[in-house]
């Protein structure tokens, strides 16, 4: 029978070798276990240094609680922002195209105003009739200002719905000076 100590002893080297792979001897002292790896393959294999927890997404665009989209038009908006917040060059093409839009409103603004129209914007055109060149500094600096704010928002629904609606504005204005041309030269 063996004796009390000895099974204690026994117990603590299981408890104490279990993990680094080494077995127990009769006496309770440990006895080295043969080697199947090398050091560098228990380096490269270590479980220290593998990744035990991994965030799978399983989810696309900005909110888990948010219904799916209920119709085509919603799906499309709901990918156009997912497409935009993942692919940052896009955000950046949607930013040159609302400043190159201000710079052709501009333009045909300034064509406009020397046939006898007036400005729509009443701060603007207090500008205008201050000074041209203030005129226009102004407009390329409040779009500038709006170009950066848009691009440190990029990563936030808000900002990407606003630079699409500001797309979708400068559009309009720019359709707007289309029909007006039209219409003056008709």
């Amino acid at each position: 029978m063996k004796s009390r100590k000895s099974d204690i002893r026994a117990m603590k080297c299981l408890v104490a070798l279990e993990h680094r792979g080494e077995a127990c001897g009769r006496s309770g002292a440990p006895e080295q276990a043969a080697e199947t790896h090398s050091r560098a393959e228990r380096r490269q294999n270590d479980r220290r240094q593998a990744k035990r927890f991994v965030w799978r997404e399983r989810r696309s665009g900005f909110d888990r609680r948010q219904q799916p989209p209920r119709n085509a038009a919603e799906r499309v908006f709901a990918d156009t922002l997912a497409q935009l917040r993942a692919r940052p060059d896009l955000v950046i093409l949607v930013i040159l195209t609302i400043n190159l839009l201000s710079a052709v409103d501009a333009v045909l603004t300034l064509n406009a105003l020397s046939l006898g129209a007036q400005e729509a914007n009443p701060l603007l055109r207090t500008l205008m009739e201050r000074d041209p060149t203030l005129w226009i500094w102004a407009k390329t600096a409040v779009v500038a200002v709006l170009s950066f704010v848009l691009w440190t928002l990029r990563r936030y629904r808000v900002g990407l719905i606003t630079a699409l609606f500001g797309l979708g504005a400068f559009t309009a204005v720019l359709m707007w000076h289309i029909v007006g041309s039209i219409a003056l030269f008709s």
